[in-house]
């Protein structure tokens, strides 16, 4: 027996050993599978029991990188950090380690440290644009944080629960319900292996008159919507009687793919849910984005042939009740080698989502894009606070016009994200955007008492084409309130009062990113009973030709005139008493004239200048004390013959005639109309704050009695243009084509028939054909534009398509009231540029 004891303890310790190899291996492969089943909660304890079982240095590397990247992709991102540095510590050599730890410092905001990662990634892997990325992401991040937008945002604490809450949308045309997506204890499923929380459902909750959110409940209680997986991300039609959503199934051991489901609401219930047929079942599909018309479907998936993990897809139908085709990925613009998910339509040509792939704060950022002649325009990052340096996703826009003018924002809804200031780990949170509001308003003084002017008229003219008018109260106090100042407007303010020289000052909202209460003050200069005598302009003996050293004395006089092109004035020269009466009256109406002729010469039009020679009947009363060639003449002194005569010595006498030889300017009216505005009672004002922004293709609709109107300038005049979808051509009322003709902006020559469309009083025959020399709409104009006038119209103008393509393809935006052009040109507007350069 002796012999045998040896052998069996060999074979017993053989058999512990075995068993503490079997053990290890059993906690390496369970934890491998369990992260590759994205199970990261349970693979993080399993590999912590795999490390503390092995001696093998490069495994041990192995499984402290997976323990970091298990810890990253469940979000806790504090035990990420110190897991990547102690991968890095030990050795590990795969260079991701280097981007998976510059990802996790910038989101604990620690960017110069990420920066170093981020480019000791770039030396091992040079040409993997990550890196850059990376980079530039942490770069702009800092400055991102230090320059926010104009979004505030709030953590809603009725909405959220201590577990996750993200994904909002809303679930009524009111705009007063909202589904999320959320693994609170109520929901139906038990404990998600994979974030260690219950799986997902939809719940909802309601917004009350008080705009207090209710207390969330499940979506549906019957499991036909939630059932023992995850289920989320729900988007619905624009009637909101669709529901498009993602369910998650799983099985133990097995990894399931997500798939896209919709159900129709039936009163307080849901149809049974249809799984939607994208592609490939072994293939994910996710976060469904309808279009208006549900016949184009935007969604996240892993599908063969995207750029990263997740893209965008999206996929269209002839028509919402057919199934729909072979899914399309949306392009390089939009997707990276990383993920993009929660697509979201704002309307169908913007498109918000996340990602982590393009240049960003953190994690998972915002991004929105617009379409544009059919492509998707370069990502723009929503930047801080809608994005942080933690996941950002999910984002949800509040539609209803009268909650966002209640609320005074521009834009309003909801997001989802994981930063800290929520209750649990991802919370949705409130945005809005608050309106950009702006005011002008100033006071009014006299300009050599500075007393405060009342009842003076202040009038407002925008870039846009709107025009507004308003009084100084009893303190000299006007005002234009936020409807009357709009964004992006530059603005001309006119202050006239009767006895007053007008005065004018320029204002503009462009390049305002905030609200701003401008203040705008005037003096008025009173009108003088007297002329006023101009700076010296001396004539040769003789001669009445405007010498070249004297125009400047003009200079004063010619921007007065410019700066207020409402003044018509006189301009008087004087002679001294020697002389033929008659000959000084001719010699000065000649010298008043030359004056007259230069200042035309500098623009300014000859109806408001008056040229009127005194010769030597009105001798100069001095109004001051006056020194010219060493003799000072004092105030009160009228230089008539007698006076002159008894001045000793000659010198003092020429100085006197020097100072009767002189130029004055009297103000004769200050309510001249340049030829160019000389239009009467044409009702422009129905646009109230409509934008006519030039630079934009964009065009703002008015909608009265169901009828859509366009803003057109026809010849320099805002009209009202009625859209008619299928009238042929484009129609002037005869009322407008009449102030037209009496105010010269159309002539006979503009007729097809000439004089014989105008009858001998002077009235345009019904029907009659007309050229318009120019016409615009938006940013597209074009001339010579065939019109036909028609008495009985009683609109300005009736346009169809016909006529609106003339300016260029174009379409229309029902939900938002806007006629959108395409920014290409017209074939007629390239045929006239080119017969222009030729």
């Amino acid at each position: 027996m002796k012999c045998f004891k040896p052998f069996f303890l060999l074979i017993v310790m053989f058999a512990i050993f075995s068993s503490s190899l079997s053990a290890q291996k059993n906690y390496t492969e369970e934890a491998d599978d369990a992260y590759e089943m994205k199970m990261y909660y349970e693979a993080i304890d399993l590999y912590k029991k795999a490390y503390s079982k092995t001696s093998n240095k490069a495994e041990k590397q192995r499984i402290l990188f997976r323990m970091a990247e298990s810890y990253r992709l469940s979000n806790n991102i504090r035990r990420a950090e110190f897991a990547y540095l102690r991968a890095i510590r030990s050795g590990y050599s795969d260079p991701i380690v280097h981007l998976r730890y510059g990802d996790v410092l910038r989101m604990r905001e620690k960017f110069e440290d990420a920066i170093e990662q981020y480019k000791k990634y770039k030396e091992k892997v040079p040409d993997d644009e990550r890196a850059d990325v990376g980079i530039e992401s942490a770069k702009l991040a800092s400055d991102w944080l230090e320059n926010p937008t104009r979004y505030k945002v709030e953590a809603d604490r009725r909405i959220n629960d201590r577990e996750g809450d993200f994904a909002p949308t809303y679930a009524d045309r009111n705009y007063k319900s909202v589904v999320f997506t959320s693994t609170r204890k109520e929901a139906t499923g038990k404990l998600d292996p994979n974030t260690g929380q219950p799986f997902s459902d939809l719940f909802i909750t309601e917004r009350d008159k008080r705009g207090n959110w209710s207390r969330a409940e499940l979506l549906e209680e019957d499991e036909v919507i939630n059932t023992g997986v995850n289920e989320g991300a729900a988007t619905f039609d624009r009637r909101f009687t669709t529901m498009y959503f993602t369910r998650c199934p799983m099985e133990k051991g097995k990894v399931l793919s997500c798939k896209i489901y919709f159900s129709k609401k039936r009163g307080r219930s849901w149809s049974e849910p249809e799984k939607l047929d994208l592609g490939p079942d072994t293939f994910s599909y996710k976060h469904p984005a309808i279009s208006s018309d549900e016949r184009t479907i935007y969604f996240a998936s892993d599908m063969k042939g995207g750029e990263g993990k997740y893209d965008i897809w999206k996929a269209t139908r002839r028509s919402s009740s057919r199934p729909f085709g072979e899914a399309e990925n949306i392009g390089t613009v939009i997707n990276t080698q990383e993920n993009e998910l929660y697509p979201v339509l704002r309307d169908d040509n913007t498109l918000y989502f996340t990602s982590t792939g393009h240049p960003g704060l953190g994690g998972r950022d915002i991004f929105v894009t617009e379409k544009e002649d059919g492509e998707w325009t370069e990502p723009e990052n929503m930047k801080f606070p809608i994005n942080s340096h933690m996941d950002d996703f999910g984002i949800a826009f509040n539609k209803n016009e009268r909650t966002l003018e209640e609320n005074k924002a521009e834009e309003m809804g909801f997001f989802s994200t994981n930063r800290r200031g929520g209750r649990g780990g991802d919370d949705i949170w409130h945005f809005h955007l608050p309106e950009i509001i702006f005011t002008i308003s100033g006071k009014v003084r006299d300009e050599n008492t500075l007393q405060l002017l009342s009842d003076a008229d202040v009038s407002m003219t925008g870039s846009d084409g709107s025009s507004v008018e308003t009084k100084t109260d009893e303190t000299g106090k006007y005002m234009f309130n936020k409807r009357q100042v709009n964004k992006n407007t530059s603005y001309e303010i006119t202050v006239s009062k009767d006895g007053y020289l007008p005065n004018s000052k320029k204002e503009t909202t462009v390049g305002l990113k905030s609200s701003k209460d401008l203040v705008l003050d005037f003096t008025l200069e009173p009108i003088p009973d007297e002329p006023v005598p101009l700076p010296e302009i001396r004539f040769a003996l003789d001669k009445w030709d405007l010498q070249e050293q004297y125009k400047d004395s003009l200079n004063g006089l010619i921007k007065t005139m410019k700066d207020n092109p409402q003044l018509v004035v006189e301009l008087g020269t004087h002679t001294d008493f020697r002389g033929d009466d008659n000959y000084n009256d001719t010699l000065s109406l000649k010298r008043a004239k030359s004056i007259v002729d230069y200042l035309i010469s500098q623009g300014i039009d000859q109806q408001r200048l008056v040229p009127k020679g005194y010769g030597e009947r009105m001798p100069r009363t001095l109004n001051e004390d006056i020194t010219i060639d060493g003799y000072t003449f004092e105030k009160g002194t009228t230089l008539d013959e007698e006076y002159i005569k008894g001045l000793r010595p000659k010198s003092k006498r020429e100085a006197a005639h020097q100072l009767n030889r002189r130029s004055t300017f009297k103000i004769l009216r200050t309510d001249y109309v340049p030829q160019k505005d000389q239009v009467a009672d044409v009702d422009t004002t129905g646009f109230g704050g409509i934008s006519l922004n030039p630079e934009e293709n964009k065009v703002n609709l008015l909608v009265e009695d169901n009828t859509y109107f366009i803003p057109i300038i026809a010849n320099g005049v805002l009209l009202k243009a009625a859209y008619k979808q299928n009238t042929d051509g484009i129609y002037l009322s005869y009322d407008i084509a009449m102030n037209f003709l009496t105010n010269a902006r159309i002539t006979k020559q503009n007729f097809t028939k000439g004089v014989d469309a105008i009858k001998d009083d002077g009235t345009i025959v019904d029907n009659a054909e007309l050229t318009i020399d120019n016409v615009s709409i938006g940013n597209k104009e074009l001339t010579n534009v065939k019109m036909t006038v028609i008495k009985e119209q009683e609109h300005d103008l009736v346009i169809g398509n016909s006529g609106i393509k003339e300016f260029g393809k174009f379409s229309l935006d029902q939900e938002n009231d806007i006629l959108v052009f395409d920014k290409k040109q017209t074939e007629k507007q390239q045929e006239e540029e080119q017969e222009e350069n030729q």
